[in-house]
């Protein structure tokens, strides 16, 4: 190390973390496509998140999310891959943070199994049950109540939250939302959370 360069502990090192299903895989058109295939016509439609839908909905979910292959077939959405681009032009290591399903232990090696084929395996993968707990300066995330508590652990972090149904109208004084036009503010909320 040279004299006068800081320590590269995990604390000090420039970490962007980037969510994988909504973020950098297009979950939401799989998952749509997928449930159109399994539901009678005149079935009502749920968000894919609302927490008040019939359990019979959310167990067709996890019949989806559980067949071999489903997570690795899931396509690059566009919006998370310009976030990594920006990110790494910035300099930030990037780091895939995606959580692990309860009730889907396979879908664990899938997720690593897609970072590896679609960003290369230089990319460290962690799969968690709580983003909370990993440092970053940097969490890119589409699901407002994940970028919530990883702001409350890492008040100095920033928020990045690609556009999604599920996060429209989301604000926060350190969050900004990507739709595709404001690469400009993300790119000035990122240099903000280098310099923090």
């Amino acid at each position: 190390m040279s004299k006068g360069s800081p320590p590269q502990g995990p604390q000090t090192r420039q970490i962007a973390l980037f969510d994988l299903d909504g973020t950098l895989a297009d979950y939401e058109t799989r998952m749509r496509r997928d449930l159109r295939r399994v539901q009678a016509p005149d079935d009502p439609i749920y968000a894919l998140h609302d927490r008040r839908a019939p359990k019979y909905f959310g167990v067709r979910l996890d019949l989806i999310k559980a067949q071999t292959g489903w997570w690795l077939s899931l396509p690059k959405l566009p919006l998370g891959f310009d976030l990594l681009r920006l990110a790494q032009e910035l300099g930030f290591q990037v780091q895939v943070l995606t959580m692990g399903p309860h009730n889907t232990v396979s879908a664990w090696a899938e997720k690593v199994q897609w970072c590896h084929r679609h960003i290369g395996r230089a990319v460290k993968v962690t799969v968690t049950e709580d983003k909370s707990l990993v440092y970053g300066k940097v969490l890119v995330d589409d699901t407002p109540r994940y970028v919530l508590d990883w702001l409350a652990q890492h008040p100095d972090g920033w928020g990045i939250v690609p556009a999604q149904p599920s996060n429209e109208g989301f604000t926060h004084p350190r969050v900004v939302r990507y739709d595709g036009t404001n690469l400009s503010r993300v790119r000035a909320a990122m240099r903000a959370a280098w310099k923090s």
